[in-house]
């Protein structure tokens, strides 16, 4: 088997190959000396993640985790015991507890946000009027029932999918209930 797992939610629209990101993320994985944070280079990670720029205002975003099939099995049993605990309204924070009690956040690494790696963004206007793929867009159901709080429109999403990702149609991604059309 393999050492590694990609994981990604199933409302993250993968729009670039994986490749640039993949390596860019084993070597922060794997190498200390390459972190992102060079002040707490980890030597034995256990996961590989984004900072959450979202509304939950957490540490890490679990729509995107590269993780070890050996090293990360800890962390996400203590993981997987609070989010069934019920005492976490997201998972995120449930994630936070567990890095905590676990005591690997020196050993957890996050990813960058930044916009020249394009690796990773929520859907907004800005993202959709810049005309350039990102790796990972992540496609949350608030984001895409209020439009006008993110500055964007329907057609201008579509116009940005089939554009720049090459989808080959318009595709409707709400149904008329969750666009709260009777």
């Amino acid at each position: 088997g393999y050492e590694y797992v990609l994981y990604v939610d199933s409302d993250i629209v993968v729009g670039q190959p994986l490749a640039p990101f993949l390596r860019a993320a084993l070597l922060a994985y794997i190498d200390p000396r390459r972190s992102y944070h060079p002040s707490a280079p980890n030597t034995d990670a256990v996961l590989a993640l984004f900072p959450d720029v979202g509304l939950s205002h957490a540490p890490y975003h679990t729509g995107v985790m590269l993780l070890s099939r050996h090293a990360s099995a800890e962390l996400l049993h203590a993981w997987a015991v609070r989010v069934a605990s019920g005492k976490f309204r997201r998972d995120q924070w449930a994630l936070k507890h567990a890095v905590d009690h676990t005591h690997v956040r020196a050993r957890v690494r996050l990813l960058p946000v930044a916009p020249r790696t394009r690796y990773f963004s929520f859907v907004n206007g800005t993202v959709f009027r810049g005309g350039v793929p990102y790796t990972f867009l992540h496609a949350t159901l608030y984001r895409l029932t209020q439009p006008t709080r993110w500055n964007f429109t329907y057609e201008r999403m579509n116009d940005y999918y089939q554009r720049v990702l090459h989808v080959p149609a318009a595709y409707d991604f709400l149904t008329d209930g969750e666009r709260g059309v009777q």
